[in-house]
Order: C-alpha cells, then structure tokens, then sequence
C-alpha cells in the first residue's frame, strides 16, 4: 500500500461486478473496504486510453479514440461505475493487447496487411506493430509463391540485338512429313517471327546454325543475345560452344519460370490459338498443322500491333510497305493453272485444290490435291472464296464427282511418283457448326494482344 505495509491476498480468480461484464485475474484482499483496479493491467489488456484532471477522468477507445465513459473525482477517489453500456462492450470484446509476432502466430501466419486491417478496425491490439516486419521463416516455408511480373514493352535498338527463341511440347498429331515439335525464333527489336518444324529436338542445333547464317547474311547485323529457357537442347556442350565461338551472350529463364521468356512463350501461344482457328473453320485434316502453323506466322508478321507504333514486324524489319491483296483464307478451294503439267489441248488446264497457305522460296501458293495428296506451289491460281470444299453440307462440288480421269493418267505418265493412295480427309474433332449469317464463332474471344 501506500505506507509499504503489505496486505495479504488469500486467492486469485474472477469477478462479475455485473450480469452482463466478467474480470479475470482478480486479486482478494479481504481487509480492503474499496475496490481497487489497476490502470495499468486495464491499458495493457485493452485498447483504451485513460486521461485524469482534478475533478474527473474520462477512457477512450485507444483505436477509433471515441470516448466511452467519463466519471467524477469524489472525495480525492476517482470512482468508477459500471453502468456504461460502451465502457462494458469493449470489456467484453476481451481484446488483449500483445505483440505483433504473437498475433501473426495465433492467426495461421497471415499476411501483414490483414493484421494491420484488423488492428485499425479495433478487432485487435497491438502493442507494437512493424511497418516492414521481418520475414517469417514457417509463412515462407509453408506458403511461398512466385513474384509478379511487370509488363516490359521495351524493344531492342539493334535489328538482331535480341532473338527469343521456344521450343513446343510434342505435337499430339505428327504432320504429313512426320514432324512432331516447331520452334520459333522472334527478334526483339521488330517482332518478327521465324518458325521452323522439326521432328526430333535433337535437330535444333543444325536449325540455329541455319538461322543464324541466314539473318546475319540477309540483314547485315550480329546476333548479341541469345534469350531461352534453361532446356537440355539449349544448355548442352555444342550449342554453348556455338555461342562461345559467335561472340552472343546467352540469357536464359530460371527453371519453371516461363514468364522469364515470356516474349516467345506469348507468341507461341499465339500462333497455336490462331493456327488452330484456320484448322477448325476449314475443316482441314490436323496433320496439316505446319501449313496452318506456317501460314499463321506469316500472318502474323504482316499485322500492324501498337508495341510498333501501329507498323508490322515485316515493315519494321524490312523498311517497305505491304500490300493485303494477296491474302487468302486458309483451306478455300482453289485453281493452280496446271497448263505446262497437260501433254495436249484435250486436257483439263486445272483441277480443283485446296489452299494451304503460301510460298516463301517460290513467291507462289500452295495448293493441295486431296486425292493424291499432292500440293502444287504456283503464281498463278484463282480463289473459289465462296467455298470450304472440306466442310460437310458445303455448297461446293465435291472432288469425287469431277471427272479428271484424263488429267490424272497424263499426270500419273508426267510423274507417276506424286500418285499414292488418296488419304482420307479428316476433320478436326467436333468442331463447331458454321454459318455465314452470324458472326466468326472462332473470333467470339478476342484474340491475344498481338506480341
């Protein structure tokens, strides 16, 4: 007491000064004729703020400082009563104040951010809370994840200053010329897209030499940087040798962490999403997929994308304007002029094909003859762009019904090698109904932001 004299306490425990508001930890001293209760063990486990003057003291809530009781000094004691339906609430919250790490802890090591919103709601107390608290070893053992990437829209300065290279998994379905994986080469500085089919992986390292010879002859410059993921093709000993002896800095992606080479990752993505619309709206056989996947690319390169300014990677790259009026839907019937194939007047000049894209080498179309699976490459062909011959219920005549028996022996007698069994035509599965009248059902999701 205050004359140091010690008064004995007989038990602990706790009190119910009223129906409606319980205490714990309550010392009995029986010689005592006043109830006494401690400011300090009061502000330590609650989240109020007490202020005294001479004639009265008033308690706040220490989080929203709402005042919740206000009583009078009586006889030099100031008295308090147990009346106050707001005093009693924050009682009964039985809200305690402790540490930051404790309440981490007693919370399934949640994140900063829900513990500082619980504190400034007044759903708990702390008594000293960390702006950047130290990293807790159990949360990231327990919940680690991967960092967010920022957009990077930045280009290279230098016209090979950059390639992004990605190989795809294996194909479901091998191509007609048994081709199972694609990679892609994508130039930084212009976007501009180079794919190449391959049927083992093992072939990549004669691809890259190929690549590599062919745009540093055609456009003048080095390649400095070389950006991949950390595959076995890209890190084993003859092409790391390769880069060593070109002078070109290798960059490559952490293991399972695709968004490191996301430049490529995204342009592979969109050359499957936009390949497979041309398989699907035509009804192409999918073992044609290098056409469609080639064709795409070709597409591709000559759209204009805001990254450049609204100009194409072709326009970026090769510093011309282009011209649309060669552009033709994938898998539309179409006439190769066939008059240099014909032995006499008497025989047909063309016979009906099948679209499959274009010809970089001969400047031509290609054109496949489904019943001999023979694909013609020509400058000069006329489009049929009222009709998808693969499609079923299509208005156009199917192949069966022409008689080109008399072109078919003068061709078999031309080249009896380009005449093997007709292969079937299959058509992608279940893909969608086709109608003219509505609009593209492929293109009902936009496709990606262009790359």
């Amino acid at each position: 007491m205050g004359n140091e004299a010690p008064l004995p306490i007989t038990h602990t425990g706790t009190s119910q000064p009223s129906s409606n508001l319980k205490l714990l930890d309550v010392l009995l001293v029986p010689h005592l004729t006043k109830n006494l209760m401690s400011i300090s063990k009061l502000t330590k486990d609650f989240p109020l703020l007490i202020t005294f003057t001479d004639s009265s003291f008033s308690i706040q809530n220490k989080i929203t400082r709402t005042v919740v009781a206000i009583r009078r000094c009586d006889d030099s004691l100031y008295v308090l009563k147990w009346g106050n339906a707001a005093f009693i609430s924050i009682l009964n919250k039985h809200v305690l104040t402790t540490s930051y790490d404790l309440w981490h802890a007693h919370l399934g090591h949640i994140n900063h951010s829900i513990i500082s919103l619980l504190n400034k709601k007044g759903h708990l107390s702390l008594t000293s809370i960390l702006p950047n608290p130290d990293i807790c070893v159990t949360y990231q053992i327990a919940k680690s994840h991967k960092l967010s990437f920022s957009t990077n829209n930045t280009r290279s300065n230098s016209i090979l200053g950059l390639i992004h290279c990605d190989i795809c998994d294996p194909t479901p379905i091998k191509s007609k010329l048994g081709f199972a994986y694609y990679m892609i080469f994508v130039v930084d500085h212009s976007r501009f897209t180079w794919l190449y089919p391959m049927k083992f992986k093992s072939g990549f390292i004669d691809i890259f030499l190929q690549y590599q010879s062919f745009v540093e002859n055609q456009y003048s410059y080095k390649i400095k940087i070389f950006q991949s993921d950390g595959g076995a093709e890209f890190c084993n000993n003859c092409f790391q040798s390769q880069l060593r002896s070109s002078g070109i800095q290798h960059q490559k992606s952490c293991h399972y962490t695709p968004s490191q080479n996301g430049r490529a990752e995204c342009k592979h993505r969109h050359v499957i999403e936009m390949g497979n619309a041309l398989l699907f709206h035509s009804w192409v056989p999918t073992y044609y997929w290098v056409d469609a996947f080639s064709t795409t690319t070709y597409i591709i390169n000559r759209l204009p994308t805001p990254l450049l300014g609204d100009l194409s990677p072709f326009e970026i790259l090769h510093a011309k304007a282009l011209l649309y009026i060669n552009f033709h839907p994938f898998g539309y019937r179409v006439y190769p002029c066939l008059r240099d194939y014909v032995a006499n007047n008497f025989s047909p000049r063309s016979i009906p094909c099948i679209f499959l894209g274009y010809n970089l080498s001969y400047n031509g179309f290609r054109c496949l003859y489904p019943l001999t699976s023979h694909i013609y490459v020509t400058h000069h062909a006329k489009f049929d762009e009222l009709n998808f011959p693969l499609i079923p219920n299509s208005t156009s005549q199917p192949l069966t019904s022409l008689d080109l028996s008399s072109f078919s022996e003068l061709m078999h007698a031309h080249d009896p090698s380009l005449f093997t069994a007709p292969l079937p035509i299959i058509p992608p599965s279940n893909p969608p109904s086709r109608s003219q009248s509505h609009a593209c059902h492929l293109c009902s999701d936009s496709l990606p932001e262009p790359i």
